[in-house]
């Protein structure tokens, strides 16, 4: 079994009613979140996986990818409700330990947030945790970020983590079940730009395309983005089911993929 609920699939600042990046996976006896960004500790479906959560892991140190520890830290620390081990593991980028732990002192305001084992992951090593194997791979964006892909003998699933089009991102995508790429830049990519750090969604399904991936999943949408718009664009390069990414679905994934993408509706 391999699964992906959507906990959030908004930019740097949420959308209204949503959350930033936050991705849970599921498969044997191990459920991880990708990312953890601003209203995703907030998500039903957060919550009522924190209890079996195994840990999270960090694809890079833009805040709308982490900052959702903060108020985890206090959820695992003072919540009568909460019964997650303490310290939470959390895995996050090469060279990042030191970096991440002091902005999560800063951000304390004087309350010791110790609630976290954080251990650094590297490109060119694979992360086994029980019924999982999770891949690390470098991509282009404005800070080290690194793309992931992970598999059992269900199937696999690449997130791109925020990366422009490039080979990297394809190499570690290549022929996955699930392919959940960005497209933070729409339609149209910014004017001027001397480095591009995210995709727009003709160039996301350039990358789907190039990669060979089973389905498609877009996020990391903006609200004044038009889903319709984007899934044409994408369509222009990607002939494979796709659809936006929506917070609160369940995704199965598995080795062959269907025509139609299958997930579980939303709760509530």
């Amino acid at each position: 079994m391999l699964e992906l609920t959507i906990l959030g699939n908004g930019p740097v600042c949420p959308n209204p009613g949503g959350a930033s990046s936050g991705y849970l996976v599921k498969g044997g006896d191990t459920s991880v979140v990708l990312d953890i960004g601003p209203g995703v500790v907030a998500t039903p479906e957060f919550r009522k996986s924190l209890p079996e959560l195994s840990g999270i892991v960090i694809s890079h140190l833009h805040i709308d990818h982490w900052l959702g520890l903060v108020p985890l830290s206090y959820l695992l620390k003072l919540s009568p409700v909460t019964h997650a081990n303490t310290p939470f593991k959390v895995w996050t980028p090469p060279d990042t330990r030191t970096q991440l732990l002091k902005f999560l002192d800063e951000l304390s305001m004087g309350y010791p947030l110790d609630a976290y084992d954080v251990e650094e992951y590297t490109a060119g090593t694979v992360l086994c945790l029980p019924g999982l194997q999770i891949k690390f791979q470098q991509v282009q964006h404005f800070i080290p970020t690194f793309a992931m892909r992970i598999e059992n003998d269900a199937g696999s699933l690449c997130y791109s983590a925020d990366s422009s089009l490039c080979e990297p991102l394809i190499s570690i995508a290549n022929e996955s079940s699930l392919f959940l790429c960005e497209a933070g830049d729409g339609i149209t990519s910014p004017k001027n730009s001397a480095q591009r750090g995210h995709m727009t969604g003709r160039e996301a399904g350039a990358a789907a395309a190039n990669a060979n991936v089973g389905n498609l999943l877009v996020t990391h949408i903006w609200e004044s983005h038009d889903p319709d718009q984007i899934l044409t664009e994408v369509a222009k390069e990607f002939s494979g089911a796709c659809e936006l990414a929506i917070p609160g679905k369940t995704y199965k994934v598995v080795r062959e993929q269907p025509t139609a993408l299958s997930h579980d509706a939303p709760k509530g």
